[in-house]
């Protein structure tokens, strides 16, 4: 009989069982996750916002900053309307092409110093068209015109000049005159309220104080350099801290007009301020009576005689003249003082011309000198490039070749000046400059620095002008060296 197996087999694996299809309404369950992973949804929730607005920041970055800087800009309009005096709409806008009239000696004994101003006013809106705008600069007019007033033989026939001043024509634009003197004169004379009401009157070389004293002063009159009360303290500062050995008296010989009354007054307060004795003489100057040579030698006698007349002030380390003149008669009227006050400092407050600081007649005098040829940079080697190329300009414009002219001094204050009120102009226009046409000009680049001079616009009102420091040189063989204050 076959033997019955009792063993139990195991029993096949159970599959699991399906899952069951929630037919529950998606609504319903939804709600249930919800409720039951809150945190997790919330952080979900919370990413997805984070990310939509990075995208659209991103995407409205752009205009975003375009609105900041506009909004920056409208600040600064107000901020200098609120300083001068003046309401947005009342704030003269310059329409390119400016129109700027140049008034400087373009002929006589000083034509260099107004070829130099006409020169540099060129150069500095080459540069501005260059440098901010990207338009050639041999397309400057498209920036500004410019017209010239040859104002030279005012200097001797100073009757003439109140009719001449108010003859010139409409411009939108004055620069000039020179002279502190002539410019005074101008102000007083022409009647700037009946000219155009977007007409500016600007000043660069007439270091004259009172050009501040105008009424319209730093709305539509502007003095764009230091000015005679600039200089005159830096130097005295100087003589009196930190050359060796320290100057305890001062004389001061200077000429019979406004720049020399305005220098001698300054010269008197730093005196006062720095503990120095003080004396000074005034010394003639070409007029309808007296010629150029007639008044160089009464002014060289006057000097002689002062060494017989102040016993006690015949020179020495510790005693520094001031000649506050220009040209020849200034270093003539120098080595007169060499003899008669031997090792004194010679100091002028007179930026005077390369051709006669390299002829080595004002050698050991201290001068404030904005700009020195021998400081070599990328910005003095493309001001020494427009400068050529407005060279070109200013025998077109007058008939005189000033190729051969080194930039100097005056060239430079003026090239910044300009350049500094033009991008003044255009910051209020919100980085352009209107056209005629009613369309702009881009002057918002920033390719490089064009300033050559320490130049710095600031200051409120009557205080207005250049707040920037003038190196010191003194010369030596024919070269300015620098002077450091330590």
């Amino acid at each position: 009989m076959e033997e019955l197996d009792h063993t139990t087999k195991p029993a096949p694996e159970a599959r699991p069982p399906k899952p069951r299809r929630d037919s529950r309404p998606i609504g319903k369950r939804i709600k249930e996750t919800f409720e039951n992973n809150l945190l997790v949804v919330c952080c979900s929730i919370f990413a997805a916002g984070c990310g939509t607005m990075i995208f659209i920041y991103e995407q409205t970055k752009p205009w975003l900053i375009e609105k900041e800087v506009k909004d920056l800009n409208q600040q600064i309009r107000q901020l200098h309307s609120e300083r001068s005096g003046l309401t947005n709409a009342q704030i003269p806008k310059l329409v390119a092409p400016i129109k700027i009239t140049v008034i400087g000696p373009l002929n006589g004994a000083y034509r260099q110093m107004g070829l130099a101003q006409l020169r540099g006013i060129i150069s500095g809106v080459m540069h501005f068209a260059v440098d901010r705008c990207g338009i050639n600069s041999r397309d400057y007019k498209q920036i500004a015109t410019i017209t010239t007033c040859d104002d030279s033989k005012w200097l001797l026939s100073p009757n003439q000049m109140d009719t001449a001043y108010t003859s010139i024509p409409d411009g939108d634009i004055y620069f000039g005159p020179v002279f502190s003197s002539l410019a005074i004169r101008f102000l007083n004379t022409i009647n700037i309220q009946e000219r155009k009401t977007n007409a500016y009157f600007l000043f660069s070389t007439a270091a004259t104080p009172k050009i501040r004293d105008s009424k319209e002063y730093a709305s539509r009159v502007y003095q764009l350099s230091a000015n005679i009360d600039s200089y005159v303290s830096q130097q005295t500062r100087y003589i009196a801290n930190f050359h060796k050995p320290g100057i305890k008296r001062l004389i001061v010989f200077y000429r019979d007009d406004e720049y020399g009354d305005s220098a001698n007054r300054a010269y008197l307060e730093s005196a006062a301020k720095f503990g120095m004795d003080f004396k000074s003489m005034k010394l003639p100057i070409t007029s309808d009576a007296l010629t150029e040579d007639e008044a160089l030698k009464k002014s060289l006698k006057i000097v002689c005689d002062a060494k017989d007349k102040w016993i006690d002030w015949k020179g020495g380390p510790e005693q520094a003249v001031a000649i506050v003149e220009f040209g020849d008669p200034l270093a003539q009227i120098a080595n007169t003082v060499r003899t008669n006050f031997p090792g004194a400092l010679l100091i002028s407050p007179t930026s005077i011309e390369q051709e006669l600081i390299t002829s080595r007649k004002v050698d050991g005098m201290l001068l404030c000198y904005s700009y020195s040829p021998d400081d070599y940079s990328v910005n003095t080697a493309a001001f020494e490039e427009y400068t050529k190329r407005a060279s070109v300009e200013v025998t077109d414009l007058t008939g005189a070749d000033v190729t051969g002219y080194k930039p100097q001094t005056i060239d430079a204050e003026v090239h910044d000046a300009i350049i500094a009120f033009l991008d003044q102009q255009a910051e209020r226009n919100g980085g352009k400059l209107l056209t005629k046409d009613g369309k702009y000009i881009d002057c918002s680049r920033r390719v490089t620095s064009p300033y050559v001079t320490r130049i710095s616009l600031g200051g409120v009102g009557r205080e207005f002008g250049n707040t920037g420091s003038l190196p010191l040189f003194m010369v030596k063989e024919g070269r300015l060296e620098t002077v450091k204050e330590e």
